[in-house]
This record gives structure tokens, C-alpha cells and sequence, in this order.
């Protein structure tokens, strides 16, 4: 609820700042290019572990960003400043659960390893500026994201503990790695707020965080539910959104803040 809550919040503040700009727009003083890149600290929340319904611990992967700023001023503090950049996302899943059935002949599945889901984007964060007199600039705004590239790679380890008499117990390791494009959604919106710092002479650097509210994985397969004693199953839906810090050096060509 509290997170639906948040998405329409985004969304509200979204329209508004399309519309304030797009009335300022017309208003623009300056228009100056330039060029950014840095360093992405990426996660996801959300994210489920294979075949159940409890929720998996994940950690940061490093990345990072690339691409090319407009900078569009229309008062001495304000401005606009879409960007296009390549983008890299993505987390490492670190997989510990238990199957315990107690169902016909009782057995105890046991998995354990990580998996690293590797995503990269064409991003388009649109972001409203506030820039103060000493240099330091404040901005918000929605990101736009295309996937263009997804791949997983990871090792897994399984142990079966089988109750007969006797006692039977196997065990085997994997190390998958292929591509997501049929597990995944192609858009990413998202919204950002950051802060930086503007040198007279063109040179910048910035920090922002992305919180996405779109759903990354399609969902739609279906699992045994181990807890319902009747052997029912679930069908999983979309889940998983991405979470980034963007750490940035960039190069305003011909502006002075």
C-alpha cells in the first residue's frame, strides 16, 4: 500500500514538472551541451527466490554510465536538462533456501549459491534543475529506460536428503549463464533526484538516486506451493525493480554554471 502510494506520488510530481518545463520552454535563455560519465551502484528489491514465494537477499554490482547532456536554462536558477545515456543495472542474488516436504515419501531440498542478472539500458532522465550562485545545483525528474542487452550468470549448489530407510542423499552444482530477453520487460521508468557541483569552466560532478517502479521480471510461471498440503501451485507475477546510485564526472561545452 505504502509503496503504491509512492508511485502515485512519482507520478503526480512527474506531470508537474512536464508541464512547469514545457511552459518554460518557451522562455529558454541558454542552450549548452555536454558529455557524462561514472560509476553505477546497482540493486534490486523485490526480488524472489527460484520457485517460491520468499523473498531472496541480494547485494550491490558495479557499473556504470555514458552518455551526453542539454543543459536548457530558462532563469538565471532553473533549468532543464535531458540526458541520453547507456546504463547498466542489475544485482547479485544470493540464494539460501530449504524445500522441506513432508508429503508422501518426506525429502529435504537444500540450494545454495548466488546468480548475477546483468541488464543494460538506454536511459532518458529528464530532470528539472535548481542551480545556485556558489556552483552547487540540486535536480529531480523521471527516467525513461529501454532495455537493450540481459544476461544471468551464476553457481548454485543442490543437496537432496531423501527419508527412506536408509537414508539416501545426492548433491549437485551448476554454474548457469544465458540471456533474459523472454524473462524481462523492455521498459524502465523510474525517478531520480540528485545534487552537484558546476565549475565556471565547464567541468562537473554529481551524485543521484534512482528508484524504478517498473516490474523487471514478467512473472507468469507457476511452482508448487510446498506449505499447502494438497500440492497446489502458485503463478508468480511481474515482480523486481531496480535501484541505482550514479556517482558522475561530466563537460558542459561553453557554459559558465
Amino acid at each position: 500500500m505504502k509503496r503504491t502510494i509512492l508511485i502515485l506520488k512519482t507520478k503526480f510530481l512527474t506531470i508537474v514538472i512536464f508541464l512547469v518545463t514545457s511552459a518554460s520552454l518557451t522562455q529558454a535563455q541558454e542552450i549548452h551541451f555536454g558529455v557524462k560519465a561514472g560509476l553505477n551502484l546497482t540493486d534490486m528489491y523485490g526480488i524472489l527466490s527460484p520457485g517460491t514465494s520468499s523473498v531472496s537477499s541480494t547485494s550491490i554490482v558495479v557499473g556504470y554510465h555514458v552518455g551526453a547532456i542539454v543543459d536548457i536554462g530558462f532563469s538565471d536558477h532553473f533549468s532543464l536538462a535531458p540526458e541520453v545515456l547507456f546504463s547498466t543495472a542489475g544485482t547479485k542474488e544470493n540464494i539460501n533456501f530449504i524445500i522441506n516436504s513432508t508429503t508422501g515419501i518426506p525429502y529435504l531440498m537444500t540450494y545454495t549459491g548466488t546468480v548475477s542478472v546483468n541488464l543494460g539500458y538506454l536511459q532518458i532522465p529528464i530532470m528539472l534543475k535548481y542551480k545556485m550562485d556558489n556552483g552547487l545545483n540540486f535536480s529531480v525528474g523521471p527516467t525513461i529506460g529501454m532495455l537493450l542487452m540481459s544476461s544471468y550468470n551464476g553457481n548454485e549448489t543442490q543437496k537432496t536428503v531423501i527419508y527412506t530407510n536408509p537414508v539416501m542423499t545426492s548433491s549437485s552444482a551448476s554454474t548457469p549463464a544465458g540471456k533474459l530477453d523472454s524473462a524481462v520487460n523492455k521498459p524502465d521508468l523510474g525517478f531520480a533526484i540528485g545534487a552537484g557541483y558546476q565549475f565556471d569552466f565547464g567541468l562537473g560532478f554529481g551524485i543521484r538516486y534512482i528508484f524504478g517502479f517498473s516490474n523487471i521480471f514478467k512473472g507468469g510461471y507457476s511452482y508448487p506451493d510446498y506449505n499447502d498440503p494438497y500440492g497446489r501451485t502458485i503463478t508468480q507475477g511481474p515482480y523486481g525493480q531496480n535501484e541505482t546510485f550514479q556517482f558522475s564526472i561530466s563537460y558542459m561545452f561553453g557554459t559558465s554554471r
